[in-house]
C-alpha cells in the first residue's frame, strides 16, 4: 500500500485539487493520512467530505506545532509500505502512484525513489518542467553531488527505511523534505524517474517559494552542514557514495560559504572564503587547509 501523507495548515483553498488528483490515480491501493496542524481555515469542512472514503484519515493536532513536527507525525501514522508527501496546494499526475511503486519493486535496494515535477503558477497553469531536479552522478550521494541536481517532488520512500533510526527534525519550520531526503540517502541510496508527476504550485502563501525563498535558503545550508558532521568518517556511507571522499571538504565549506551569504553575513563568506569560486574545488580544499 501506498500512504500519501498530507500535512495541512491553512491550504482550504487547495487542498480540493491536491484530494481530487488522490482520487484519479491509476494505482488504488493507498491511504491518506491527513494531519491539521491547527489550520484556522475552512480546511476542515472542506477534508470532511472526503472521509467517506475508508481511504482517508484525518489527525488534529490539539494546537499549531509547524512542518517538521506534522510531517513526522504523518509518518509515524502511516500503514503503507511506501510513502510520499503530498502537500495540500500541489497535485499529483495521475500515473505517479503507479510509477513510484513500480520504480521501488524494480529497485529494492533504495531508501528513496523521485521525479521530475512541474512548475506552476497559483491556478496551476503555465506549467514548465522543473530545471534544478535530475539525476545524481553515480558515485556521489545527493548530499556532496557535484552537478548540482536536486531531489524534489515527487519524492517516495520505503518505511522500512525510515525505521531505521531517522526521526525529522520535529522543530523545522521549513526546508523539513531536504531534512528528509539527507537522512533517507544515509541508509540507502536512491532512483531518479526522469519524468514529471507531480504539479508543484508557486503562490504568495507557500512555505519555501517567493518571499520565503531566503529564509529556506538559509535552513537547508543548517540542514547540510549537519549531514556532513553526521557523516564524516562514516565507513558504511563510503562504500553506498565511493566518490563522496574526493568533494566532501569542498562541498561542506561551499555550504558554510552560502549560509553565511543567506544569512546576511556576505563579508564574513568573503574573508572566511576569499576564492571560494575562482579555483578548482581540489585546490580550494588544499589552499584553505595550508593557510588554516
Amino acid at each position: 500500500m501506498f500512504s500519501i501523507l498530507v500535512a495541512n495548515y491553512n491550504n482550504g483553498r487547495f487542498i480540493k485539487e491536491a484530494f481530487e488528483s488522490i482520487l484519479a490515480q491509476t494505482f488504488t491501493n493507498w491511504e491518506v493520512i491527513i494531519v491539521d496542524d491547527g489550520s484556522e481555515d475552512d480546511s476542515i469542512n472542506i477534508i470532511q467530505p472526503y472521509l467517506s472514503d475508508s481511504r482517508f484519515k484525518l489527525y488534529l493536532n490539539d494546537k499549531n506545532y509547524g512542518c517538521g513536527y506534522t510531517k513526522a507525525k504523518c509518518i509515524d501514522l502511516s500503514n503503507g509500505s511506501i510513502c510520499g508527501f503530498l502537500d495540500p496546494d500541489d497535485t499529483l499526475e495521475i500515473s505517479a502512484l503507479q510509477k513510484m511503486i513500480f520504480a521501488h519493486t524494480e529497485h529494492p535496494e533504495c531508501s528513496l525513489v523521485y521525479s521530475d515535477h512541474y512548475i506552476c503558477d497559483a491556478t496551476l497553469s503555465n506549467k514548465k518542467i522543473s530545471p534544478y531536479t535530475g539525476k545524481i552522478e553515480i558515485g556521489f550521494s545527493y548530499l556532496v553531488n557535484p552537478n548540482r541536481k536536486v531531489i524534489h517532488h515527487f519524492a517516495s520512500f520505503k518505511k522500512a527505511f525510515y525505521s531505521r533510526g531517522i526521526r525529522l527534525d520535529v522543530t523545522l519550520q521549513k526546508a523539513v523534505d531536504q531534512d528528509l531526503y539527507y537522512k533517507l540517502e544515509e541508509t540507502g541510496p536512491s532512483y531518479y524517474i526522469p519524468e514529471p508527476l507531480y504539479n508543484y504550485r508557486i503562490h504568495d502563501k507557500g512555505i519555501s517559494t517567493l518571499n520565503n525563498i531566503n529564509a529556506a535558503a538559509v535552513i537547508h545550508f543548517r540542514l547540510r552542514i549537519n549531514a556532513f558532521a553526521r557523516r564524516k568518517n562514516n565507513a558504511v556511507l563510503n562504500s553506498f557514495y565511493p566518490k563522496d571522499k574526493s568533494l566532501f571538504d569542498y562541498q561542506f565549506l561551499r555550504s558554510r560559504f552560502y549560509l553565511d551569504r543567506y544569512s546576511g553575513n556576505m563579508i564574513k563568506a568573503i574573508i572566511r572564503f576569499p576564492i571560494m569560486f575562482l579555483v578548482k574545488p581540489e585546490q580550494f580544499v588544499k589552499d584553505y587547509f595550508l593557510k588554516r
